[in-house]
């Protein structure tokens, strides 16, 4: 096990592609200990290679409150999760925190889009199920039932979405179908104890152990039962959402601890500390700016100047 991590708090830490003169003013909240501050300036397409297309719309955190999921569509829409609903936050900046009512639950935790971003699943613990909803008409589809706890969610580029269903210590590969009827479920491992975020590495899945703290690598869980389990990280608290960034290195949210790690060669450094309750997080696309980390906590959404935009995902 490493030693726990210092207390280091960056807020810039790479470069996304920038306009002549691009520079951004500085006008945005100061990071703690040794942060820059955020900047407004504007930030140009985002040519790195790898990198997600760059905007210059600036999301204002105080604009979403009560949420734990977290996706962002190809247009820039974020969807978020709340206790009865998940909302939505146009490019605009309009915020319909109630776009679409869920029956029956009191909390909801992951959020995810289809490749087409046709769809949106929404995993409910207190129904224990998943919520199938049609982005178009703006309503639930129909609902996968059976979990126990269903919390991450992440898709590949073929439609597969992968589920931790955080207390039944499992994870879930599930080729969704028109119906619940229709759609068909693998089990990818369950040795992990309360997983939580997820996310696509190659044939791997990348799972967060929200008890233990670890980084586990499910070697070919993302084609069929992972064939063994390897720890990458441990130290990491309370891990709740993973983002990779367009270098290849992760971001982490520590849920317990209220911070976010930048995680890179196996090594995690806190860049931001009192986010309470760090959830998910994405980032941002165009027309969004792209070099700035959103992340859900409890009562609003915190807003991370890290200076470099995200690696290519499947909703997008």
């Amino acid at each position: 096990m490493r030693s726990p991590l210092a207390l280091v708090v960056v807020v810039a830490l790479g470069a996304c592609p920038l306009p002549p003169g691009g520079e951004g003013d500085g006008e945005g909240d100061p990071g703690e200990g040794e942060g820059e501050g955020e900047g407004e300036g504007d930030v140009g397409e985002g040519e790195g290679e790898g990198e997600q297309a760059c905007g210059d719309v600036v999301v204002v955190g105080t604009s979403i409150l009560n949420t734990e999921g977290l996706v962002v569509a190809r247009d820039g829409t974020l969807y978020f999760s709340q206790n009865e609903a998940v909302g939505r936050r146009t490019p605009d900046g309009a915020v319909l925190p109630d776009w679409v009512l869920v029956p029956g639950a009191s909390t909801l935790w992951g959020v995810m889009l289809s490749p087409d971003n046709q769809r949106l699943y929404a995993a409910s613990p207190s129904t224990s199920s998943i919520f199938v909803i049609d982005t178009v008409t703006e309503s639930i589809d129909f609902e996968l039932t059976d979990f126990q706890g269903p919390n991450g969610l992440t898709i590949d580029a073929a439609g597969t979405l992968f589920v931790a269903d955080f207390f039944a210590d499992t994870v879930y590969a599930l080729d969704v179908g028109t119906s619940a009827a229709t759609t068909t479920t693998t089990v990818v491992t369950t040795e992990i104890v309360t997983p939580n975020g997820v996310l696509v590495d190659g044939d791997d899945l990348l799972v967060l152990g929200y008890n233990d703290g670890v980084l586990h690598r499910a070697v070919g869980g993302r084609i069929g039962a992972a064939s063994s389990l390897v720890d990458e990280v441990s130290d990491l608290g309370n891990p709740d959402g993973i983002v990779r960034a367009a270098d290849g290195s992760l971001f982490i949210t520590d849920n317990g601890n209220g911070l976010l790690l930048h995680v890179e060669d196996g090594v995690g450094v806190v860049v931001r500390q009192g986010i309470p309750a760090a959830a998910n997080l994405e980032f941002g696309t165009a027309p969004l700016r792209c070099d700035r980390l959103m992340v859900t906590s409890a009562q609003s959404l915190a807003v991370v100047d890290v200076g470099i935009g995200g690696a290519p995902v499947a909703w997008r």
